[in-house]
Parts: C-alpha cells; structure tokens; sequence
C-alpha cells in the first residue's frame, strides 16, 4: 500500500474503488476527540517538523509551518479580544 500515492494515480479502478481506498487509508485505531486537532498536529510538528502535513493545489505545507500558520491565528485573534471558547465565523 502506498501512502503517498495520489487519486489520480488510480485512474484505471472505478470510483468505489477509490472511495473504498480512501476510506480504508483514514481507519484509525484510535478515537480522536473533534477538539484535540491543534493538539495532534502540535505533537506532530515537534516529532517531525519537516513532514509533509498539508498539501493544497501546488503547495506544501509542514508540520512546523501548520504548526506555525496555527500560532499566528491564535495571536491576531487574541490580540482582538478572542477567548478560548468563543465562537468564531468566517
């Protein structure tokens, strides 16, 4: 099983084969709690900070650079009154 393979590296399989793969790549042993996410990816970066965490159209993202994008949310929102808790819309 290749982890870094992409969809479209699977062009001769239907679409339920596809789904089914993407499905099956994402089974996790563990329940992860909805609220922990910054936690997980917090962990991550320090464990290893040159790993690919994110990639979007043609850019990629480490986990120390989420991990520091993350950080300079949080500061701009602190910085305009918003708490643990609050509610935010975007």
């Amino acid at each position: 099983q290749n982890q870094n393979a992409k969809l479209e590296d699977f062009a001769s399989v239907s679409i339920e084969e596809q789904q089914q793969q993407i499905v099956d790549w994402n089974k996790t042993l563990t329940e992860i709690p909805k609220d922990c996410l910054h936690s997980l990816i917090e962990v991550q970066a320090r464990l290893t900070p040159d790993n690919i965490a994110l990639i979007f159209n043609d850019e990629q993202f480490t986990y120390a650079m989420l991990e520091q994008k993350a950080n300079d949310f949080a500061a701009v929102f602190q910085a305009q009154g918003l708490q643990r808790g609050d509610g935010l819309a975007v």
